[in-house]
């Protein structure tokens, strides 16, 4: 509802993104719908050692879906896979130079609520956190939705919750599992409005433009998702959210799931579908160079 003028005075930075491809490196199919994938989707890494660590969800794409640990070499191969937890959506994200998957877990309550279960996965170790948050003893799903972008500052770890209409952030201690709320209760404690706007990727820090900055998706519907650039003051004060970015593929649904730099260039991992994971029989992963240019 804000006028292009007064979000302008929000900016940190103007940017830009534009998103290439580079390899296709998944590619998993089915007979028909409600019956398990031959492979995973959304298979998505970050760089580990001489190759790289990342997760994948494993199922029919129902609330019993698994989430698998996967090793790759360099060449985006797969070396081993082990099961690690339930639920869906992996997003891996480097933190202090740890890999780890941000998961969702969705499933109903004792009193048949359907709630989210949010876990943090060590793509290492294999053991799975699962985090409270501060003044919510349950969590409903339309409470804090599920499409959080966790990101590190000063060597701790946050989450972003959404985007828009505010900026709202968690600060997470793993050794406990407990996240506390950088953004003032009162703009979260009756629930947030959850946009078309939403998270994908973990954010990272850009040296170059002082700010932190990720790839979101833009849900127009549920057969429809496009990327878009999101960035972040380092105070957390000033936010830019912009517009969809186009990428070369045939398929409407695009889900930039990792970000990470690795020789002097940043990557994507990114799901891609023709239609939402639950009806469609094929589910593809392409790792993308994104690039950032200043307005």
């Amino acid at each position: 509802g804000r006028s292009l003028e007064s979000r302008c005075e929000e900016f940190v930075t103007m940017l830009e993104a534009t998103i290439t491809n580079a390899t296709k490196y998944c590619h998993a199919t089915r007979p028909q719908a409600r019956v398990p994938f031959d492979g995973p989707v959304l298979l998505n890494f970050v760089p580990y050692k001489d190759g790289y660590r990342g997760a994948g969800r494993v199922g029919s794409m129902s609330l019993s879906d698994q989430v698998h640990i996967y090793d790759l070499d360099s060449s985006f191969n797969v070396t081993d896979t082990r099961h690690a937890t339930k639920g869906e959506d992996p997003r891996a994200f480097l933190f202090r130079e740890h890999p780890y998957a941000y998961i969702v877990d969705p499933h109903p309550d004792e009193d048949g609520q359907h709630v989210f279960s949010y876990k943090v996965l060590d793509l290492i170790s294999g053991e799975t956190k699962i985090l409270s948050i501060d003044h919510f003893p349950t969590t409903p799903v339309q409470a804090l939705g599920k499409n959080w972008i966790p990101f590190e500052k000063d060597g701790e770890l946050y989450f972003i919750i959404t985007i828009e209409p505010h900026v709202t952030i968690l600060h997470c201690n793993l050794e406990t599992s407990f996240c506390t709320w950088v953004t003032p209760l009162e703009l979260v404690s009756n629930g947030l409005k959850i946009t078309i706007s939403r998270g994908s990727t973990p954010m990272m820090f850009s040296k170059t433009h002082d700010l932190f900055f990720g790839i979101g998706h833009r849900t127009y519907d549920c057969n429809n998702h496009s990327a878009y650039l999101y960035t972040l003051s380092k105070d957390f004060k000033k936010s830019y959210v912009g517009p969809d970015i186009p990428i070369d593929t045939s398929y409407p649904l695009s889900d930039a799931v990792s970000l990470f730099e690795e020789k002097g260039k940043i990557w994507s991992c990114i799901a891609q579908y023709p239609c939402q994971l639950g009806d469609t029989a094929v589910a593809t992963c392409s790792l993308y160079e994104v690039k950032l240019n200043e307005l």
